[in-house]
């Protein structure tokens, strides 16, 4: 049988969800992630703008001798630009990497932070907000199955390895992580046919900075996905909150079998 410290605290709960968690994670997924992102909009164009102005600046000012060419200018001026893209490109990667740190973090620390209202003082406290830890503790001390609700997976697998390897680089959750994800690890501004040639065996290149927008390089559709993930989350744990809190007051003869049962067990569950 579930706790009663849920059964009859399920709005409670279901409304700290709704009023507290879910719009801190929505803000952070959408607004802020495309406040942020807007800044880095028109890399091509701006790249090109840098390129005349550097062109312009170097006509104006160059000392013109016989070994020097109107083209030879104009490659300089063009180098110019493409450093900025592609310092301007690694920049908004590292931005887009923070924020799926960013993003799994907060989520982390939300699902903590429910367990340590004061309605739960009673059972023992969570030791730490690491996600396996909170998965536990809720499952063993509430009888809350999180894999039940869809997101779960992919937050506590897929979202959780990618956040560990951009923070630490190679290892344990980036190796996982190659053999679930291999996209993830090849540049989209480099081509074999390129100038800048990305490695066949990109796979198995070490990792670098992802924190300076290398190595690892998340799309923003997935950044997306990782989102509507979390929220999908919680919006269904909330739901099963204020159906078992609903079950509370009904008894047992007024249910079919199926649902006389249900609301004895109310498992935090998707039906």
């Amino acid at each position: 049988m579930s706790s009663p410290l849920v059964i009859f605290n399920g709005y409670y709960l279901a409304t700290r969800i709704r009023v507290l968690s879910v719009p801190s994670l929505e803000m952070f997924s959408s607004a802020v992630s495309g406040d942020l992102l807007a800044g880095f909009s028109d890399l091509e164009k701006r790249a090109d703008e840098v390129s005349d102005a550097e062109y312009k600046r170097l006509v104006s000012s160059y000392s013109w001798d016989d070994s020097t060419s109107e083209e030879e200018l104009w490659e300089f001026a063009r180098e110019k630009g493409l450093s900025f893209f592609l310092m301007m490109s690694d920049f908004r990667q590292a931005t887009v990497n923070l924020l799926v740190v960013g993003l799994f973090h907060l989520f982390e620390q939300q699902l903590h932070h429910i367990a340590t209202d004061g309605l739960f003082s009673t059972l023992p406290p969570i030791k730490d907000a690491k996600i396996q830890t909170t998965e536990d503790w809720y499952r063993k001390h509430l009888e809350i199955d999180f894999q039940s609700y869809p997101g779960w997976d992919l937050i506590a697998n897929e979202l959780r390895l990618l956040a560990n390897a951009i923070k630490h680089g190679d290892g344990s959750s980036a190796a996982k992580l190659r053999e679930l994800k291999p996209e993830l690890f090849r540049s989209p501004y480099t081509s074999d046919d390129g100038i800048l040639r990305v490695a066949k065996n990109f796979a198995s290149m070490k990792i670098g900075m992802p924190l300076n927008g290398e190595s690892i390089y998340v799309p923003d559709e997935l950044l997306r996905r990782y989102g509507e993930s979390v929220l999908d989350f919680l919006e269904a744990w909330a739901a099963d909150l204020d159906r078992c809190a609903g079950n509370r007051g009904r008894t047992t003869e007024s249910l079919s079998p199926k649902q006389s049962a249900g609301s004895r067990r109310c498992w935090f569950s998707r039906q």
